[in-house]
């Protein structure tokens, strides 16, 4: 995993050195230098809310067992983490939840897997829904990746929300099939399945499964006006639904294996490649996409910090 880890952040220089060079460094700098701080404050804001937003929704898949300033901490070192490597924040979050004690594995696993559902099956829609509608000529071609993605993405959020007990029911029949049904361990990894279906029974009372539904909307409604602040901060005036379309790529990006200590190139790549369906050119693409990108990891810093110093002071309780 080291060494994947190492080859991927090695690419990952390379794309950016490939990009940049690409653009006069006297255009990055002047694209720097025209940032307009204010909305960049605004974008800051809007990924707090984003932040406390992720806090809500877990809060209520968890049924309030854990404090909302313990989540909020959770939520802000697996952002940090994730971006340091991907999945190691996932994996940080299911840790440091195990110890509070307070939720079963269970449902540690089911609060994370849950929100991964929401948020693949919400961004999907976002991205399908940009596409099918846009008259963008260049977009064309992508209407039946995005048709077979968005329909994958609707079949599991069903699949999970509505039928959770089929997981358990295929493990178990798995089970029987290769012949290590009454094993010990095999018993341990069906138990696991039923606390994790179990997780998801709050989708069951009609009132968590809204409230879950609306702090994920309002998450993504954020995010992607956080974006939008961002990018015209640095001069890129384009329409709320093209920067839902172009903004969906750096996220993707962020999801993929590739995506290591800050996503360098991964995420310049991304970005500018979804700007340049929108019609921005490339070398403003490029240019903006480093400066946002800077932006955000700044961001996540701040929050990091205040991450680690209210989990710091909740060790010590």
């Amino acid at each position: 995993m080291k060494i994947f880890r190492i080859v991927f952040f090695i690419l990952g220089l390379v794309l950016f050195v490939v990009l940049v060079r690409r653009v006069a460094g006297a255009d990055v700098a002047a694209v720097f230098a025209s940032i307009d701080w204010r909305l960049s404050a605004l974008a800051f804001l809007c990924y707090c809310g984003v932040n406390l937003m992720r806090m809500e929704r877990i809060s209520l898949i968890l049924g309030g067992k854990v404090p909302r300033r313990r989540v909020l901490s959770l939520v802000f070192l697996q952002n940090f983490f994730n971006v340091l490597f991907s999945f190691s924040g996932d994996a940080a979050y299911v840790f440091l939840l195990k110890r509070r004690g307070t939720v079963t594995l269970g449902e540690n696993l089911a609060s994370l897997l849950a929100a991964k559902i929401l948020d693949f099956f919400t961004l999907t829609s976002v991205f399908f829904g940009f596409v099918m509608i846009s008259g963008i000529p260049a977009l064309s071609s992508l209407r039946a990746p995005s048709a077979l993605i968005f329909a994958a993405s609707v079949s599991l959020a069903a699949l999970s929300f509505a039928r959770p007990s089929v997981l358990p029911a295929l493990v178990a029949g798995a089970g029987s099939v290769v012949g290590i049904g009454a094993r010990p361990a095999f018993l341990r990894v069906l138990k696991q399945a039923q606390e994790i279906a179990g997780g998801f029974s709050f989708f069951r009372s009609r009132r968590v499964a809204g409230r879950v539904a609306l702090t994920t909307l309002c998450n993504w409604f954020l995010t992607f006006l956080s974006g939008f602040l961002l990018l015209r901060g640095v001069g890129v005036t384009i329409g709320f639904g093209a920067t839902l379309f172009a903004y969906t790529f750096p996220i993707a990006a962020g999801l993929t294996p590739a995506f290591v200590l800050g996503g360098f190139g991964s995420y310049e790549g991304a970005f500018a490649f979804g700007l340049t369906r929108v019609g921005i050119a490339a070398g403003q693409a490029i240019a903006s996409s480093v400066a946002l990108h800077v932006q955000e990891l700044g961001f996540l810093l701040v929050l990091a910090a205040a991450g680690f110093i209210i989990h710091y002071y909740d060790d010590t309780d």
